[in-house]
């Protein structure tokens, strides 16, 4: 991966990422459709990795872009809203809050 990041610059890996996040797209959502739960496997693979790159070469690239008061604060938001964004999905996730679906509505 330490390649891709000389070559392409990290912008340019951010971007030419962007192509695996559509590709899983398209993989997780034609999957469902198809009834394939190998390309829902797959799909599931390739977001992440596309995860993987993301969150090692996001905060690279927001140091390089950002002023020099503020450059450790960008850097900590972005593990901070990760953080925030996990807790939420598990607080959504439990069944107190959501409910739990019966087997006899389906």
């Amino acid at each position: 991966m330490m390649m891709i990041i000389i070559i392409m610059c990290r912008k340019g890996t951010l971007l030419a990422n962007n192509a695996l996040a559509l590709i899983a797209a398209l993989l997780l959502a034609l999957g469902e459709t198809a009834g394939s739960f190998e390309m829902l496997i797959i799909g599931r693979f390739i977001i992440g990795m596309d995860s993987g790159v993301s969150l090692s070469v996001l905060p690279m690239y927001l140091g390089e872009i950002s002023p020099r008061q503020v450059r450790g604060s960008i850097g900590q938001f972005h593990a901070i809203f990760i953080c925030l964004g996990v807790f939420i999905g598990q607080l959504l996730g439990l069944p107190e809050i959501f409910g739990q679906v019966s087997l006899q509505m389906l």
